[in-house]
């Protein structure tokens, strides 16, 4: 992923949704601080940010999980990753967890995560959503189809 602007250039009226890739560089670096600028502002306009995988840490650390319900590779992932963690009373132990615009995601639910993200883009009907993550989990058309 080749990113298309700098951290210092996105502006809220030109985002739709700002998607964070896993990574094990969110294991291993702390983010810029302009990270968390950028997604405090973006949070602020109710811009849908989406984390799957590593990148929950990230979202852990802007501290976009405060009082919302979140996931990620684990709950004892993200205490190891954020020792001063401090949102387990949100964590959910699922896929994908959408919550006023913050979506999150274990890193082998990547189906779940962009059908989750396409429910808070408004992206396809319910039905047809459901229709396409059973396609893509299954690998071929349901029958029912």
């Amino acid at each position: 992923m080749t990113p298309s602007r700098k951290l210092s250039d996105v502006s809220a009226k030109d985002v739709a949704a700002f998607i964070m890739p896993g990574g094990d560089t969110w294991e291993r670096d702390d983010p810029p601080p302009e990270l968390f600028e950028v997604l405090t502002a973006l949070d602020a306009e109710r811009v849908p940010i989406a984390a799957i995988c590593a990148a929950t840490i990230a979202a852990v650390r802007a501290g976009l999980t405060r009082g919302r319900r979140h996931t990620s590779n684990g709950l004892a992932y993200l205490r190891h990753h954020v020792p001063d963690y401090a949102d387990a009373e949100g964590y959910v132990e699922a896929p994908a967890v959408r919550d006023r615009g913050l979506i999150t995601a274990s890193g082998l639910s990547d189906v779940e995560f962009a059908q989750e993200l396409m429910a808070e883009l408004k992206v396809l009907s319910d039905a047809d959503r459901e229709l396409w993550a059973k396609l893509f989990r299954g690998g071929r058309m349901p029958p029912d189809s």
